[in-house]
């Protein structure tokens, strides 16, 4: 007999009155492969859950890891900018190293050449020792002569003066004789014998008071050099007309008016003529050269 769509109405009632039926009928309908698919299923819903959360464990750490790249590319960039400084610098100390190579190159060949010309320079200094020893040597000898030279020159000196004092002293003896002949030819009466006076520390080697025939008092002053020059009789003119040489004459006792003379037991060229413009009367060993032109008045 069929089985009609009212049978099948039925049967779901019936199915629906006795759920124990409704598993029955499931196991006589389905296949034990089509009774574990829900069980199937829900453990792949499981396994689909945990991979999920695995899968989105895996993003967090993708996250991370992309994270962690983007730093590590930004390290790496300043890693690689620091990297193109250090070569850059680098470059600059090997650059720095290659001139300094170079100078020391250039310092040891100049330090070659320092100690060949010190190594010249030690030979010269032993040379010069040498020199210096003998150069002592020798000044040891010179100081020895020079010491006898010394000696020996002291006593020419102590000779030369015993003989000055005695030339000078006949050189103011001759002038002594000639000044009183010619004061005496000009008639002139000296009225003491000469002799000299020191004025502001110095000495004024011959005077002597005379009288003329008015009885005016005068007095003859000399000046006596062995070797009389213009510049002597120019220097005794400028003294004598000096008013404070005169004024101290007359302090000394000789108050004048004066008559100047240069005596010299010898006249060199140009002496007469210096004479007559410096206005003093000239005295040599044969008399009076060139008279004074006037009495020279005393200080005021």
């Amino acid at each position: 007999m069929g089985f009609s769509v009212q049978d099948f109405h039925d049967l779901v009632r019936l199915l629906e009155a006795h759920p124990e039926w409704r598993a029955e009928l499931r196991r006589l309908l389905l296949s034990d492969e089509l009774l574990e698919l829900p069980r199937l299923f829900r453990e792949l819903v499981a396994k689909v859950e945990a991979l999920a959360e695995a899968q989105a464990r895996t993003e967090e750490q993708v996250t991370r890891l992309e994270e962690a790249i983007v730093r590590l590319a930004e390290a790496q960039a300043r890693t690689e900018e620091r990297v193109a400084h250090l070569e850059e610098r680098v470059g600059q100390v090997e650059d720095r190293l290659g001139r300094v190579e170079e100078a020391i190159v250039r310092l040891a060949e100049a330090q070659a050449r320092t100690e060949e010309r010190v190594g010249r320079l030690e030979e010269a200094v032993a040379r010069l020792a040498e020199a210096q020893a003998r150069t002592e040597e020798r000044v040891s000898r010179l100081e020895e002569a020079v010491a006898r030279l010394a000696i020996g020159l002291e006593k020419l000196r102590q000779e030369v003066g015993q003989l000055s004092n005695t030339v000078g002293a006949t050189a103011e003896e001759e002038a002594v004789s000639v000044l009183l002949a010619v004061l005496r030819d000009k008639g002139l009466e000296p009225l003491d014998e000469p002799t000299s006076v020191t004025v502001d520390g110095r000495e004024v080697d011959l005077v002597v008071p005379v009288r003329t025939a008015a009885g005016e008092v005068l007095w003859a002053v000399v000046d006596v050099k062995l070797r009389l020059s213009p510049n002597h009789v120019r220097d005794w003119s400028q003294r004598v007309f000096s008013e404070g040489f005169r004024r101290q004459l007359r302090e000394a006792g000789v108050p004048g008016p004066y008559l100047v003379y240069s005596y010299g037991l010898r006249i060199l060229l140009g002496t007469p003529d210096a004479a007559r413009t410096w206005r003093v009367g000239l005295l040599t060993p044969r008399g009076e050269s060139v008279s004074p032109p006037e009495p020279v008045e005393p200080a005021a």
